[in-house]
């Protein structure tokens, strides 16, 4: 899903839908985000364009083009040829005659059915807001089953570390996911409290990242916390800590013999109660595998 903007693909042989769609959405922002609008005249020009954007959340699709089901091409070629089930797909016609049959719609996957003469502006809005957030929602569930399905396949090799980035990381995509933090999330090692509660030294290191955070070093929690945190101290590792005013999450946990280990989630302002009772469920379940992984190493270091 792109960060910043929806990707909407307009596909219609009249230049006046392109001109009147983008004048009427022009300054609209839905679900945070701007409106990019992309055109295409023909089915021709569509299927290149969405080959080359894969991040297109909507299509705008005239059924009559060049031939009476040119649209209806697109609709299919969309569904069998790219294997895309996530895009919504709005059918719009210019002649009440022109509907395909139920069967059709169904087949496709076609997700609305619009006469032109019918869309007005708020009609128009109304459309593409209930559109993206259907989008927005179906894009969290399948990221969520493909953090789920990475989180399975860690378990079996749930004692090994680099099962454990993988978990971890894995996990962190999928509260991101589910509460919609874009930012994203740190997991990380140090090893004492001091390292990590008075500034962000050398000794902390990035074991795991996403969003905003991977395949970045420690500079930019460095901007974030410039101070480090003070909630974090050796009798009260498990205090959930909140820095309102950078809204940051943070969890800092016994890892023994790995030192101290700290989740760092970004953009928490916007959860409700709820949502932090989940990412807390979540951080407590990742505080326990590393606990386990901590307290095996400690047994096998013993037993050689």
């Amino acid at each position: 899903m792109n960060e910043n903007v929806w990707k909407i693909l307009i596909v219609d042989d009249e230049p006046e839908i392109h001109t009147v769609t983008k004048l009427v959405m022009s300054h609209e922002t839905i679900l945070g985000k701007k409106l990019n609008f992309l055109s295409a005249m023909n089915g021709d020009e569509a299927r290149v364009i969405l080959s080359e954007n894969k991040d297109i959340a909507m299509v705008l699709l005239d059924v009559v083009m060049k031939t009476n089901n040119e649209g209806l091409g697109v609709a299919k070629w969309i569904r069998e040829d790219l294997n895309n089930k996530l895009i919504r797909i709005v059918l719009r016609t210019g002649n009440p005659g022109d509907a395909p049959e139920m069967k059709v719609i169904t087949g496709y996957e076609i997700n609305d059915y619009k006469e032109k003469s019918e869309l007005t502006s708020n009609k128009l809005r109304t459309l593409i807001y209930t559109s993206l957030r259907n989008y927005r929602d179906l894009t969290v569930l399948d990221h969520s089953r493909q953090g789920l399905e990475r989180i399975v396949s860690s378990l079996s090799d749930l004692f090994a570390f680099s099962s454990l980035k993988d978990l971890l990381a894995g996990v962190m995509e999928q509260i991101c996911s589910h509460l919609f933090l874009e930012n994203g999330a740190v997991y990380g090692l140090c090893s004492g409290l001091s390292a990590f509660r008075e500034v962000l030294s050398d000794d902390f290191q990035i074991i795991a990242a996403t969003g905003d955070f991977k395949d970045k070093g420690t500079e930019i929690l460095k901007e974030l916390l410039p101070n480090g945190i003070s909630g974090c101290s050796p009798d009260n590792l498990q205090t959930q800590e909140e820095n309102l005013e950078n809204d940051i999450y943070i969890r800092c946990i016994d890892a023994s013999n790995r030192g101290i280990a700290v989740l760092i989630f970004s953009g928490v302002d916007k959860l409700n109660q709820d949502d932090k009772i989940l990412l807390d469920f979540f951080i407590n379940n990742a505080a326990q595998a590393i606990r386990s992984i901590a307290d095996k190493e400690k047994t096998d270091a013993i037993s050689a």
